[in-house]
């Protein structure tokens, strides 16, 4: 069952998994995006190749579309993991640990740095040799009170950014520096409680960091991505590895 749900999952993931990397980080950076499934007829075969450990968490969700999208991200985890290290056919193989702040590493490949994020549409799988990466994806049906979250949390400029923009173009920008901020901390392995406005942007002419924690190197090391073909917000920041 396992060998058998391995393969099926292998020609899924190949089938369906979109290489969303930005041109200019191949071949040592890859980024992949996978929609997730609707039809739980697969569910079973993601579940097949996760730790029993895993799939007892699974059953504590009230909600089994949430099951589902837990099941898919570890799944897909392992797959990514398996991409990294030239092992594709064999993603059950896979396990990754966690540091103390939460960034996953392979101890069998610890050359590459990986990171994580999903939505409720789809989930990022990011991987370098050459930097430092954080990732994060957003919904852009999402709905929140972006000019008051903006006003809270983000920069003075950065909220004045959110505030003239107008309709979807405010959404946009929100989501656009939310993704930003959630990514660039993911990077250096904190998290949301370390303080929206610890990194600073730029939106002109292009999204850019303006300003990063001294103990984590200059602004001009970081590079930020706009990730395309997700449908949703998704946003890759690197650091120059030091």
């Amino acid at each position: 069952m396992l060998k058998h749900s391995e393969d099926m999952l292998v020609e899924y993931f190949t089938a369906c998994t979109r290489d969303v990397t930005p041109p200019d980080l191949h071949p040592e950076t890859r980024v992949l995006y996978l929609p997730f499934l609707r039809d739980n007829g697969m569910l079973r075969h993601f579940a097949a190749i996760i730790s029993e450990e895993e799939r007892q968490r699974s059953r504590r969700f009230s909600h089994a579309e949430d099951a589902s999208r837990f099941i898919q991200r570890r799944a897909f985890r392992r797959f990514c993991g398996a991409v990294a290290v030239g092992r594709e056919r064999d993603p059950a193989a896979i396990y990754f640990n966690q540091e103390t702040t939460g960034r996953p590493y392979l101890a069998e490949a610890l050359e590459h740095e990986f990171s994580f994020s999903s939505c409720q549409s789809g989930a990022l799988g990011a991987w370098s040799s050459a930097h430092s990466i954080g990732v994060d994806i957003e919904d852009r049906t999402r709905k929140v009170n972006a000019l008051d979250l903006a006003t809270g949390y983000f920069t003075g400029p950065e909220a004045e950014a959110v505030r003239t923009s107008r309709g979807r173009d405010r959404s946009n920008t929100f989501l656009q520096l939310w993704c930003a901020k959630e990514a660039a901390l993911k990077l250096i392995g904190q998290g949301l409680p370390s303080g929206l406005d610890t990194f600073a942007f730029d939106l002109k002419p292009s999204l850019k960091v303006t300003r990063s924690p001294r103990a984590h190197g200059r602004p001009e090391l970081y590079g930020v991505f706009p990730l395309k073909g997700t449908g949703a917000c998704g946003i890759l920041i690197t650091r120059q590895q030091k």
